[in-house]
């Protein structure tokens, strides 16, 4: 396919930071903005980002991470399946998930705004905030609902 002319491609993303799902499926699309860029160096790739808060009924303090999935999953075992499942489509992605380093799961409403504020002020740097957060969570087991955390 030749090209002749510059193409511009729009791409909704809707996300939550607790969603380990919207991590993967984040590796993934940056793995193919940069193949697309790759061999199509004319096609454009403009990302708008949608922050949606899955649960939004978690209190601003969180809950325990640990005591939250069994609840929601059904039990420890539940639990045990799922994570076996989300580390072996991380793996994929090139992601690892530190289950074992979270104990909160928060309350995402401020970082959102975080997010929000910083896409308003600092377009350039919105997606590697994005970034951050996503690891500081799922890597680094922070309490990313807590304001001295996303200070």
């Amino acid at each position: 396919m030749a090209e002749t002319a510059s193409t511009s491609v729009q791409i909704d993303v809707w996300f939550d930071l607790i969603c380990p799902w919207c991590w993967i499926g984040k590796a993934h699309l940056d793995t193919a903005r940069r193949l697309l860029a790759e061999r199509l160096p004319g096609v454009q790739v403009q990302l708008r980002w949608h922050s949606v808060q899955l649960i939004p009924q978690v209190p601003p303090q969180g809950w325990p991470y640990q005591a939250f999935y069994e609840h929601r999953l059904g039990g420890p075992e539940a639990v045990r399946a799922r994570r076996a499942q989300v580390q072996a489509s991380a793996t994929r992605a090139g992601l690892t998930i530190h289950h074992e380093r979270i104990t909160m799961f928060p309350n995402t409403w401020r970082a959102h705004r975080l997010l929000a504020c910083t896409a308003q002020h600092h377009p350039e740097q919105h997606e590697a905030l994005l970034d951050a957060l996503f690891e500081a969570f799922f890597v680094q087991g922070l309490d990313i609902g807590h304001p001295q955390v996303l200070a």
